[in-house]
């Protein structure tokens, strides 16, 4: 988060050019089970501030604003409040107003996005009503997100079959490996609940199924 960008900005400043480049992440900032709240937004516009001091020394040093951590999550619509997801995307839209023309820091080229570590489970014909709320919500974030990352771990059943054979590489292999299988779901998931048109996705980070 923000101590990142200010080891990134010191690093910079020693070398006198851009070595480092970073996505900037915004913490999960809930006010009574809400990312909608003037504390979030505060975070938001610090975030937004700092990559405009460190991109105004050294252009490039700030590339990616990450909205939220993990905090969108498969659930279902009630009327108490917006669901989690929901709320993600409205944050977004939030930094994505105050990027453009207009707003507060216009001028300031950032990709805006999201981290989670469920989206490829939304389903619009699953029989859990979460999964299908979730792939709703999903068309929305994905419709105003620039990126989505997705941080992906190891199932218990990896983790067990690891252990018990000793080969903690499958989880990797490339084609059948567990951590592809999740990828493609999470592309797959992505694509159908957009209806194709998908932000970037990437890996925001992954497990490792050893005993450590």
């Amino acid at each position: 988060g923000h101590a990142g960008g200010q080891a990134h900005r010191l690093t910079n400043a020693q070398a006198g050019k851009r070595l480092l480049s970073l996505k900037l992440g915004v913490d999960n900032l809930a006010v009574n089970g809400s990312l909608i709240n003037d504390r979030m937004r505060f975070g938001i516009l610090a975030a937004l501030a700092q990559a405009a001091v460190a991109n105004a020394r050294y252009p490039g040093t700030v590339t990616h604003l990450v909205i939220s951590n993990e905090y969108a999550q498969p659930q279902p619509e009630t009327d108490a409040q917006p669901t989690s997801t929901q709320q993600v995307t409205a944050m977004i839209r939030y930094a994505k107003g105050m990027l453009a023309q207009g707003g507060a820091f216009a001028g300031l080229t950032l990709k805006v996005g999201a981290r989670g570590n469920r989206f490829r489970v939304a389903d619009r014909r699953s029989s859990d009503p979460a999964a299908r709320q979730l792939a709703l919500d999903l068309a929305a974030l994905a419709a105003s997100a620039d990126f989505l990352m997705e941080n992906f771990y190891p199932s218990p059943e990896a983790v067990e079959s690891a252990h018990r054979n000793g080969r903690w590489d499958l989880y990797f292999a490339p084609e059948q490996g567990e951590l592809a299988v999740q990828w493609r779901q999470l592309i797959q998931a992505v694509a159908d609940a957009s209806e194709g048109k998908t932000p970037e996705l990437m890996i925001g980070e992954i497990g490792h199924p050893t005993p450590l």
